[in-house]
């Protein structure tokens, strides 16, 4: 018997996302956490100054997981069930849980996790371990109970203040410091959680990890830079709000509190912030361009 020439159609080998129950369900699955935890950060932690810019750090931590998952989705292996169903287990208790004692924390942390279990399901570890970075980042979206962060806004609280003080008597406005208490003139002002900084700090650090991680293979300098300046930076800015509003007192009166300036004034604040980490990053740019050796620059 002699074969016939000719080549023999070959069928292209089926992508290992390719549609299946599991494709088709898991998505589903994260949806159905995903969802009320969103409707119950937006009712509630995002609606308060101290939970503002969370969104921002999901936007772009979604993006940069997308990103990270296009360039890694050619390694897709389908995972083992035995790890992802006790992770989509776990989710399902956190958010059976946070919602009985209607804790929004609890809801958001069940959604990452299944998030994470649905990725390892479709996609395998190695697309799970190139991912790693937006991973973790957008837990922080997740927010800390008040348990945990009563100690570091104590802490925040006490070095805005003391320093805040410093520099309103430096410009002549003549404050004082009582033991968690501002007195500015007639006015006693107490530093809260979201005037101490707590949350813009948390999110401009975030942000520019975020951003050296996008920058890290074109210079090592700029992501340093970035890495390092976003603390004193967020800690400048929120001293000066409120230096601000101390001094808006006191030409004012207290009722300037309770308009729409003091949450306007921590959106102003954390932009000047992001502006001048910006503007500090253009600035180690210039100097990389110009001093080549030893840094890699575009």
């Amino acid at each position: 018997m002699v074969a016939k020439s000719g080549s023999i159609p070959v069928r292209a080998a089926r992508s290992p996302v390719a549609k299946s129950w599991q494709g088709a369900l898991l998505p589903v699955a994260f949806a159905i956490f995903a969802a009320p935890a969103l409707v119950d950060l937006v009712r509630t932690n995002w609606r308060s100054e101290t939970g503002s810019l969370a969104p921002i750090v999901l936007a772009l931590g979604g993006y940069t997981l997308w990103r990270d998952y296009a360039r890694a989705r050619g390694s897709a292996r389908r995972g083992q069930p035995v790890v992802w169903l006790p992770l989509m287990s776990l989710a399902s208790l956190l958010l059976v849980f946070g919602s009985a004692i209607a804790m929004a924390s609890l809801g958001a942390l069940a959604a990452w996790l299944a998030g994470v279990a649905v990725l390892y399901a479709l996609c395998g570890w190695e697309v799970v371990r190139r991912c790693a970075f937006p991973l973790l980042f957008l837990a922080l979206v997740v927010p800390l109970p008040y348990t945990l962060s009563m100690g570091a806004n104590a802490v925040l609280r006490e070095f805005v203040a003391e320093w805040a003080v410093e520099l309103a008597n430096w410009l002549g406005l003549d404050a004082a410091l009582d033991p968690g208490v501002v007195i500015i003139g007639p006015y006693e002002l107490a530093i809260e959680n979201a005037c101490a900084g707590a949350n813009s700090t948390l999110t401009l650090v975030s942000l520019s990890v975020l951003y050296a991680y996008w920058v890290r293979t074109r210079s090592v300098a700029r992501a340093w830079m970035a890495a390092i300046f976003a603390i004193p930076i967020a800690m400048a800015a929120n001293i000066g709000r409120v230096v601000a509003l101390m001094a808006l007192v006191k030409w004012q009166g207290s009722a300037i509190l309770d308009t729409a300036i003091h949450p306007l004034s921590g959106f102003v604040s954390f932009t000047l912030a992001a502006a001048l980490l910006l503007w500090l990053d253009r600035m180690v740019r210039l100097f990389v361009q110009r001093h080549p050796s030893g840094m890699s620059e575009p």
